[in-house]
């Protein structure tokens, strides 16, 4: 019980501030877009930080299977949810749906990609390649700019 309190406190500081992105160049394979990509590190060493991103569905619907890096040692995507008590939890998701010409936004308190076993090298200000896997088998990267947890720096 404790430690499932723990993860919940934990959860609700790595999701909770800021709600914007960084603004950063998009990158593109076709039409398939991904812009504003930022990664939230935690404030407790040695536990998972968060990557949020906006992604631009092109001229056919895509199905989202993963976002990995070479920077973590394991990623997984999640979705925020209300819980009992008015506490947050979160769930994984094995994909989401990228609508044709519509957004699929990760954000604080929404969906977002836990790192886990992020490089030590990734501090404040430097940058982590992302990359995005498609059921169609489309692949598409992208940078994301590190944040500490507070930076309110959009």
């Amino acid at each position: 019980m404790r430690a499932a309190k723990l993860v919940v406190i934990f959860a609700a500081l790595a999701l909770g501030g800021c709600s914007g992105g960084e603004k950063t160049a998009s990158t593109e394979t076709g039409s398939l877009a991904v812009s504003d990509a930022w990664i939230r590190l935690s404030p407790v060493p040695n536990s998972p930080s968060a990557a949020y991103f906006t992604l631009h569905g092109g001229k056919l619907a895509e199905q989202l299977t993963g976002v990995t890096s070479p920077q973590v040692q394991r990623s997984e995507m999640h979705e925020t949810m209300a819980g009992d008590h008015g506490m947050a939890t979160m769930a994984p998701l094995k994909q989401l749906a990228v609508p044709a010409g519509g957004t699929l936004t990760f954000a604080p308190g929404g969906s977002h990609v836990m790192l886990f076993g992020l490089d030590p090298a990734a501090t404040a200000g430097r940058e982590v390649r992302l990359d995005f896997a498609f059921a169609s088998g489309r692949t598409l990267s992208t940078k994301a700019r590190v944040r500490a947890m507070g930076d309110d720096q959009h």
